[in-house]
């Protein structure tokens, strides 16, 4: 989903009111206070002091439309808009923790929400205040602000939602303000990131109101919700004001904004309306001495080898002797109609070739134009086995630059990919972009393809760069929410199943009570690979399931990890209850056999043994399991 990031609160004017008399009476007053005094010249910084968090009263209300994101078919000669809403209100913490560099840095954090709704086709993605309190309080993200405002960093810890991420990247993106002090008081940013996209700001502070800057968008030259190149024509209202105390805090903002973005001739391509504001409310202190960490990704560190280079050179050229791209051509077309399993030394011989000379693998790939769907295949495989970054590299070329055919072929090799066991980054960026372009084209066959591929390479990836890996992984668990087609969803299940990041737990156990058994079934299936009391809570619900595939797939993933008590007594309620398929009596067995000490396991083995309505060989088989325990 690419919801663009868009705007916010109204703007507040403030009037002042008194009696004329009296105001007369109090300037004379103050100005005979101030003839002994040396006024305090307004601030040329933004403030945050270190060890103060500064309390503001967050309101944010935003409406967008985009038809150059929709894939669904014209009814009237116009695409059907996408459409997303936020409505968020709460309070917003800003804690400082000094400077480093020529920036100070921050954490920002929600608190006491009292107000959310997040919204995109139509969905709710956050079901409740509750579900939406536990999805972005408690997380953080950490900033570096420069002295003049200009927002030099954004960080996320790894594990933070895809939603946390995508709103407070765009509440963070209002604090953007580049403060200067011109003579003729305004002046002008190239670009700054917006509401919904990047663009020329023009800011103003005038002599009278040496506390407040003005900021006023002119256009934006790169549109969220415009994938397509240059935006189209706009028309955009908008006016912001910043408020600062005259020790350079962050006082107020408010911000208004109106855009409308249409080709010559077209219902409007991007609509957005924003309204947003921060007032502050309070400073506390803080214990700043102990910066939060997380935000950083860990590269793991490469294991040392023992065979040296000029070994392992001496050992692939042996184990290749006499290969060549031509005669590897010949056995892939050989190999591709031979019944899998019948030989595997080619493969091995090849990919021995391949790691010699990695500078071959491009070579490789080119040569899929000769070749039939079967070898493209096998050909996917072979480099995948290899995994170098040139191998990779190949892969990604081939799939780009039109060798394997669109359509249905590429939907069929592009889903192997979801197995490279130590992905590139660009390979995994690659997919991730091949997917955002299939769902602006409505290429539908590539979109599912691409999102089973992505979800593997994800995991592959978060083993060394895990942030990395969340960033590739977000759009998956924000499509996720606002998908409406039970396929979409169960696909979109069993890629971040695939990924088996445990932050996208919640979001996959969201649909669990789906009216479509297929889309239960991935839901037990995508939970295979995490763990949590509440993820189990899920997968013994499922395993209840009247539906016997779902029943199936809950078992399949309970049966990766060790029950505790509670959880086998759950599995004997609803055995005894019935609850269980008599299909799905064998797996139950194999499950048990692996557990067969247990009490409760014991218990559940003597029912299935004891029941008259079912197949004798099943109740011999539980008979025999439970005396051999």
């Amino acid at each position: 989903m690419s919801a663009a990031r868009i705007p916010r609160l109204v703007r507040w004017a403030r009037a002042r009111r008194g009696a004329l008399v009296f105001g007369a009476l109090l300037a004379v007053a103050l100005g005979a206070l101030a003839a002994g005094t040396t006024r305090r010249p307004p601030p040329d910084a933004i403030a945050w002091p270190a060890g103060r968090e500064q309390v503001y009263a967050l309101s944010w209300t935003t409406h967008a439309t985009s038809r150059a994101l929709s894939g669904a078919p014209a009814s009237d000669g116009e695409p059907p808009a996408l459409e997303s809403r936020v409505t968020l209100e709460g309070r917003l913490v800003l804690a400082s923790y000094g400077a480093e560099g020529d920036a100070t840095v921050l954490t920002a954090r929600f608190e006491d929400l009292t107000r959310v709704d997040v919204s995109a086709l139509g969905r709710d993605l956050l079901p409740s205040l509750d579900a939406a309190r536990a999805e972005l309080e408690g997380k953080s993200a950490e900033l570096a602000l420069k002295p003049s405002g200009e927002i030099a960093d954004v960080r996320f810890r790894p594990r933070d939602p895809a939603l946390f991420r995508y709103l407070m990247r765009a509440v963070v993106a209002e604090l953007a303000l580049e403060l200067r002090a011109p003579a003729n008081g305004t002046w002008t940013a190239a670009s700054v990131e917006g509401p919904s996209g990047q663009g020329p700001v023009r800011f103003a502070r005038a002599p009278e109101r040496p506390l407040v800057v003005t900021r006023t968008r002119e256009r934006y030259d790169t549109l969220l919700a415009w994938p397509l190149g240059a935006p189209p024509p706009q028309k955009l209202d908008s006016a912001a004001e910043i408020r600062l105390e005259p020790s350079g805090v962050l006082g107020e903002l408010t911000d208004r904004e109106t855009l409308e973005a249409a080709r010559p001739g077209r219902a409007n391509d991007v609509t957005s309306t924003t309204t947003f504001s921060l007032r502050r409310r309070e400073e506390r202190r803080f214990d700043a001495s102990t910066r939060p960490d997380g935000f950083a990704p860990a590269a793991a560190a490469p294991e040392a080898g023992t065979e040296t280079a000029e070994q392992r050179r001496e050992r692939l050229a042996r184990r290749s002797e006499g290969v060549t791209i031509d005669s590897i051509v010949d056995d892939l077309r050989v190999y591709s109609v031979v019944p899998e399993g019948k030989s595997t030394r080619w493969a091995w011989v090849a990919s021995g070739y391949l790691e010699l000379h990695p500078e071959k693998s491009a070579e490789l790939a080119g040569r899929m134009r000769e070749l039939d769907t079967n070898a493209k295949a096998l050909t996917i495989d072979l480099l995948m086995t290899v995994g170098h970054a040139e191998a990779q590299a190949a892969i990604v070329g081939a799939l780009r630059d039109g060798l394997v055919a669109p359509g249905v072929e590429r939907a069929l090799l592009l889903q192997r990919l979801a197995r490279i066991e130590r992905p590139t980054k660009a390979t995994a960026v690659f997919v991730s972009e091949l997917y955002a372009a299939a769902k602006a084209a409505g290429d539908v066959p590539t979109r599912r393809s691409a999102a089973i591929a992505l979800g593997g390479l994800v995991s592959g990836l978060a083993e060394t760069d895990r942030l990395a890996a969340r960033e590739l992984d977000d759009p998956l668990v924000l499509d996720l929410h606002a998908a409406t087609d039970p396929k979409d969803r169960e696909i979109l299940l069993l890629s971040l199943g695939n990924a088996g990041l445990e932050e996208d737990a919640i979001a996959i156990r969201l649909s669990s009570t789906h009216a479509s058994y297929e889309v239960r079934a991935a839901v037990a299936t995508a939970l295979r690979r995490v763990d949590s009391p509440e993820i189990r809570r899920t997968l013994l619900a499922l395993f209840a399931d009247p539906h016997p595939r779902v029943q199936l797939d809950a078992l399949t993933s309970l049966d990766r990890r060790a029950p505790t008590e509670g959880d086998l007594e759950v599995m004997l309620a609803t055995l005894e209850k019935g609850g269980v398929d008599d299909g799905n009596l064998e797996a139950l067995l194999n499950y048990l056999a692996r557990r067969k000490d247990a009490a409760i396991a014991k218990a559940m083995l003597d029912l299935i043994a004891s029941r008259d309505d079912i197949d004798a060989r099943t109740r011999a088989r539980a008979a025999r399991i439970r005396e051999g325990a």
